[in-house]
C-alpha cells in the first residue's frame, strides 16, 4: 500500500487509497486510514442521474489511473490461471440440476475455446475485486479500499469485475440487472477514453468469466430465489461470449 501511495495515490490526491499507518506483524493486523463518506454503491442506489453518472466517471478514472501508474508487484495472473478458476467454478455448478448444469458446462467450454483468441496485452497492476462497494467518493477524493487481491494481469479483468458487480448491485437492490445500465455505459466509455480502449475487444471473455463466477457465488451462498439467479448469470455469460451485452460499445465508438 505504501508503494501504491508513493506512485500518486496519497491522501491529498484526487485518486487515492486508504493511507497505511502501521503493520503489526506479530498480530498480522494492518492499521490504515478510515474512509468516511458514501461508497459508489450507495450513490448508485440513492443518488440522482447526475450523481450516478459522476460516480461512474470517477470510478472509471480511478481504475484507469491505477492501471497506468501503480507498481507491478505480486503474482502474475496468466490466462491459464483464469482457466483453472473457470474449471473450478464449473465443477460446483455441474453438480446442480438441469438446465443449470448444462449451461455451466457450455459456458466453461465456450470460455476455454475463446481464450486463445485473446492475444497478447500489456499487463498492469490489478486490484482483484474492483466493485462499487470498494470505491468511496469523499470531498472530491476517489478512494478505493480492499487491496488484498493485488496482483499483475490483464486490465480487462478489473473492468469486468466492476461492470458485473454493478449489475449485481442493481439486481439485489433495484430488482433488475439492467437498472444501472446507463451508469455502466458511462463507466466503460470513460475508462476507454482514458487510453485503454484495447480492453473493449477483450471484454466479452472477462465479463462472461465474471458471470460464471457470480453464478458459482449464488449457488454457494443460496440467496432467496438462487436457482433462477444462477441460471440468469449463466445465460448472461453465454450471451457475453457472443458480445451481446456490449455490442453497443466498440473501440471506434470510444471518445
Amino acid at each position: 500500500m505504501d508503494g501504491v501511495r508513493q506512485t500518486g495515490f496519497g491522501p491529498e490526491a484526487e485518486f487515492s487509497i486508504p493511507q497505511p499507518y502501521a503493520y503489526l506483524a506479530s498480530l498480522r493486523v494492518l492499521l490504515e486510514e478510515k474512509i468516511e463518506g458514501p461508497s459508489a454503491k450507495e450513490i448508485f442506489l440513492t443518488g440522482g442521474p447526475r450523481e450516478q453518472i459522476s460516480a461512474a466517471e470517477r470510478c472509471a478514472q480511478w481504475l484507469a489511473r491505477f492501471h497506468a501508474v501503480a507498481p507491478r508487484w505480486g503474482a502474475v495472473v496468466e490466462v491459464s490461471k483464469e482457466l483453472s478458476d473457470i474449471r473450478h467454478w464449473t465443477d460446483v455448478l455441474v453438480r446442480l440440476e438441469e438446465p443449470v448444469a448444462g449451461k455451466a458446462g457450455r459456458l466453461c467450454r465456450g470460455l476455454i475455446a475463446a481464450s486463445p483468441a485473446l492475444g497478447p496485452v500489456e499487463f498492469c497492476a490489478g486490484h482483484g475485486s474492483y466493485i462499487p462497494e470498494h470505491v468511496f467518493l469523499v470531498n472530491g477524493r476517489t478512494v478505493t479500499i480492499d487491496l488484498d487481491d493485488y496482483d499483475v494481469g490483464d486490465p480487462t479483468r478489473d473492468v469486468a469485475w466492476f461492470l458485473v458487480g454493478l449489475e449485481r448491485v442493481a439486481r439485489n437492490h433495484l430488482g433488475s440487472l439492467d437498472a444501472l445500465e446507463a451508469a455502466a455505459d458511462v463507466f466503460l466509455r470513460t475508462y476507454a477514453s482514458c487510453g485503454r480502449s484495447e480492453v473493449l475487444a477483450r471484454l466479452p471473455f472477462y465479463v462472461a468469466e465474471q458471470y460464471l463466477h457470480g453464478a458459482k457465488r449464488d449457488a454457494r451462498n443460496k440467496p432467496p430465489g438462487w436457482p433462477d439467479k444462477v441460471e440468469v448469470m449463466l445465460d448472461r455469460g453465454l450471451r457475453a461470449l457472443d458480445k451481446a451485452p456490449y455490442q453497443r460499445v466498440h473501440v471506434a465508438d470510444a471518445p
